[in-house]
């Protein structure tokens, strides 16, 4: 929670855990400014991350973004920003979203990695 916290810049209440489909889990934090959640798959198998990887620049693509786990994208729009990131080492895919400015989001894109 602290280190969502010191990622976002706000203090939230969470994290809200929720599993997926594909063997992810979705950890979403409240706060005043609104939600931010994380969708994080972690370990998967090798066929399941190659086509997760494949479809991390999104549809329409965003834009590349460096400094986030071992290939990332991300873009703002409606006062929302999207990162999805991944690192090749653990097979991990996380999907982060936040109300406000890209950089945060690419801080808990970053730490979710981290942490798995």
């Amino acid at each position: 929670m602290s280190q969502a916290d010191t990622a976002l810049g706000v203090s939230d209440t969470g994290p809200t855990q929720t599993s997926t489909r594909g063997g992810g889990i979705v950890c979403e934090y409240t706060g005043a400014g609104g939600s931010a959640a994380v969708a994080i798959f972690a370990h998967q198998s090798v066929a399941v991350f190659a086509g997760q990887v494949a479809h991390a620049p999104g549809a329409p693509a965003m834009p590349q973004l460096s400094g986030v786990g071992d290939g990332a994208f991300g873009s703002s729009s409606g006062g929302r920003s999207i990162v999805n990131a991944y690192s090749n080492a653990s097979r991990t895919l996380v999907a982060a979203q936040a109300p406000g400015a890209l950089a945060p989001v690419e801080a808990l894109a970053r730490v979710a990695l981290a942490d798995n």
